[in-house]
């Protein structure tokens, strides 16, 4: 059965603290990028957009997901010109949630079902143009607790 674990920790200046993993199980599992053997990800050029299609996502019934990516980007959901949803998000954050509540308790960002993704490069990291900047690798992973068939 797919599962993604999340796992927390805590770092002082004197030290390491306790790491707590929680393995999240699901039946149905939806990747973009690094799902098969060599695969590294959506490859994206600088201020491109790559659109990612055939994706079945109920947002009702998600029970935990994330996105990240090397390089600031902005997602759009379903749409390019008329996005359900925009979601911008930093080398460094990526986005994620679970609906167990683990590490924090807090509202699922994704709000409508996704049968796209709209994933532009936006050439900077963490707000910061690299001197010379380059392909974004993008990756992603849906886990959903219903039994739906993906196309």
């Amino acid at each position: 059965m797919p599962k993604h674990t999340w796992t927390i920790s805590v770092k002082s200046d004197a030290g390491v603290g306790p790491s707590t993993p929680l393995p999240i199980y699901f039946p149905q599992e939806q990747n973009i990028g690094g799902s098969a053997a060599g695969e590294t990800g959506l490859q994206i050029g600088v201020n491109d957009v790559e659109e990612v299609d055939n994706l079945n996502i109920d947002v009702s019934a998600l029970v935990s997901f994330f996105m990240k990516c090397d390089y600031d980007v902005e997602v759009r959901t379903n749409s390019w010109l008329s996005p359900s949803q925009t979601l911008t998000f930093q080398a460094t954050a990526g986005m994620a949630w679970n609906n167990s509540g683990f590490p924090l308790s807090v509202t699922n960002p994704l709000t409508v079902d996704i049968t796209k993704l709209f994933v532009k490069n936006l050439g900077t990291k963490n707000g910061v143009a690299p001197t010379t900047p380059g392909t974004a690798t993008f990756n992603a992973g849906f886990g959903q607790d219903d039994e739906v068939t993906f196309s």
